[in-house]
């Protein structure tokens, strides 16, 4: 039996729980080593935004637990994943980011008629339209991708006192009660970035360059307000000259 080790996420918090992961049959036993607690995920419930590889990290959510977040280093798990479950792979992964640029293509038709006469940005309202599910996933893929081979820091200090941050900073905009997600990325630039489905990746170099938490802070509500305003869904609908074509 090959035992794993790994980090949970609610998506509620910046914190990360260690876990033992157990592949079965029938799905992962997740053992919980700070509450002493188990649980199983059935297959039926593993879903990934990405596509699984094999010989990489494992980086499942949970179906029925939107945010929630299981990452496993030992690249093993992923060649058993993928021989269990197939589905988490590359050719199902396509043809679920398919679906959701149908959907986008439908509502760019339904709206085209109206855009043309608003005042409003058509870019932006068409980013505004894209479902939540497809906003994560492209947010996903972009944030790994800007980290990189470095990945994402995973320090539990530094997790909490980033938490705390956005929390604060969370309760005194519009919308704040929606979940915004802050990574902190092994990337060799001073830098911060916004993607989409509110997720910020703030760069290892910048976080140790700033000399408090308040300066952080303010690095953070930046990116948090080009979140709130849907800047990164607005620039990839732009990039791809959707607004241009209608």
């Amino acid at each position: 039996m090959r035992v794993f080790t790994g980090t949970l996420s609610d998506g509620r918090t910046a914190a990360d729980e260690r876990v033992r992961v157990i592949p079965e049959e029938d799905g992962l036993r997740i053992v919980h080593i700070d509450e002493g607690r188990e649980e199983v995920w059935p297959r039926d419930v593993l879903v990934t935004s990405g596509p699984l590889l094999k010989g990489h990290d494992t980086l499942l959510s949970h179906r029925d637990r939107p945010g929630t977040r299981l990452h496993v280093p030992d690249p093993a798990l992923s060649g058993i994943l993928l021989h269990r479950v197939p589905r988490l792979g590359s050719r199902a992964h396509h043809r679920r980011i398919l679906l959701p640029l149908v959907g986008l293509a439908m509502v760019v038709a339904a709206v085209s008629a109206f855009l043309l006469l608003s005042d409003f940005s058509p870019s932006r309202i068409i980013a505004g339209m894209i479902p939540e599910q497809a906003r994560t996933a492209m947010g996903d893929m972009l944030a790994r991708s800007l980290a990189g081979k470095g990945g994402f820091c995973n320090n539990p200090a530094g997790n909490r006192a980033l938490e705390h941050i956005v929390k604060r900073l969370a309760g005194n905009v519009p919308g704040g009660a929606r979940p915004y997600r802050v990574r902190v990325a092994r990337m060799d630039i001073i830098n911060a970035f916004t993607v989409p489905g509110r997720q910020i990746v703030v760069s290892e170099r910048l976080v140790t360059m700033t000399d408090s938490a308040e300066e952080l802070a303010g690095v953070i509500a930046h990116e948090m307000g080009h979140a709130m305003e849907i800047h990164p869904e607005t620039s990839l609908v732009r990039s791809l000259g959707i607004s241009t074509a209608i």
